[in-house]
């Protein structure tokens, strides 16, 4: 049966992906299983909130 696995990571800023780098350079995370990425920014979530584009565009 498959296992899912949900890892919280903190980030300094909308497009800081630093955390999910480490883990899996780390070997924390396998890049291969991941499935889905959820992020959440300090926005409000409506239409002016201009933080959805620099989680967007993060790599």
């Amino acid at each position: 049966m498959p296992t899912a696995k949900v890892h919280r990571i903190s980030a300094a800023a909308p497009d800081d992906v630093r955390g999910i780098e480490d883990a899996i350079i780390g070997g924390r995370i396998d890049p291969d299983g991941i499935v889905a990425i959820f992020g959440k920014t300090e926005g409000n979530g409506c239409v002016n909130d201009f933080t959805r584009g620099y989680a967007t565009q993060s790599r």
